[in-house]
């Protein structure tokens, strides 16, 4: 990291800090955005991609567009749909995407141990393999929680997830996730520091490869991340660097 993405990266954490004591409230947007890698504390329109678990979250039906690019050549740019459904600790959701994907999955809280367990698959319409996803989170609705994700389980294991989050107050969040091939090798770290700012949650991260010549799946480099709500039951997400190079949703709830 360079000394300028220190200064950088120190001075909005500290910002983000000194807002996150003048004691908004958080449940306008609470899982509006994802935290570091999306392990510990994902967000609703994310789960599906990074932690199942999370769909547990969900408590009404949710309709989401979204558009990404993995790269800043915006080539491809990939958009789709995203529907989700949440009832009683339990949540589902489907989402269709323009490179002839699907994810489709579901999750239950179970409060006897504080947790939540979830399954998701990745779809290829048109041929080609299918795959499962299999998250865990500890503490779903506690100021402290473990998230633990297998990806592409149904040969082997082709990556792991393994986070922490807690809130340092009513309204900040810190999230440290580590992602890893799927012999816990190649391993990186991403860290985030999100505020929950009205009808905003705002969050800044950083990732970085345990070991440069063995780098990990996880992003490397500053994330940001912002999600707001423009109308009452209109959602929506902005990201850099996080998910994908660039990732924006629109969601609407359904009363």
């Amino acid at each position: 990291m360079s000394r300028i993405s220190v200064l950088t990266f120190g001075a909005v954490v500290i910002a983000l800090l000194v807002f996150s004591q003048q004691g908004f409230t958080k449940e306008e947007t609470a899982h509006a955005v994802s935290h570091a890698l999306g392990i510990s504390s994902p967000a609703i329109h994310s789960s599906l991609a990074e932690n199942p678990a999370g769909l547990a979250y969900i408590r009404l039906t949710e309709i989401y567009g979204a558009v990404s690019s993995p790269n800043r050549e915006l080539n491809p740019v990939t958009y789709g749909g995203q529907i989700f459904f949440g009832e009683d600790r339990v949540g589902a959701g489907l989402g269709v995407f323009s490179d002839s994907t699907a994810e489709i999955g579901i999750a239950s809280q179970i409060p006897s141990l504080r947790s939540a367990l979830g399954a998701s698959a990745n779809i290829a319409l048109k041929g080609g393999p299918t795959d499962l996803n299999i998250g865990w989170i500890l503490g779903i609705e506690s100021d402290y929680r473990l998230g633990l994700v297998g990806y592409g389980i149904l040969d082997g294991v082709d990556r792991l997830g393994l986070g922490f989050a807690t809130e340092l107050n009513r309204s900040a969040t810190l999230a440290i996730d580590a992602g890893s091939d799927g012999n816990a090798r190649a391993i990186g770290v991403k860290v985030s520091l999100g505020i929950h700012i009205s009808a905003a949650q705002i969050n800044m991260g950083y990732g970085l490869n345990i070991d440069d010549n063995n780098p990990s799946w996880a992003r490397k480099g500053i994330a940001f991340a912002m999600g707001f709500k423009p109308a009452s039951r209109l959602q929506m997400s902005v990201y850099y660097n996080q998910i994908a190079q660039y990732y924006f949703t629109l969601g609407w709830q359904i009363p």
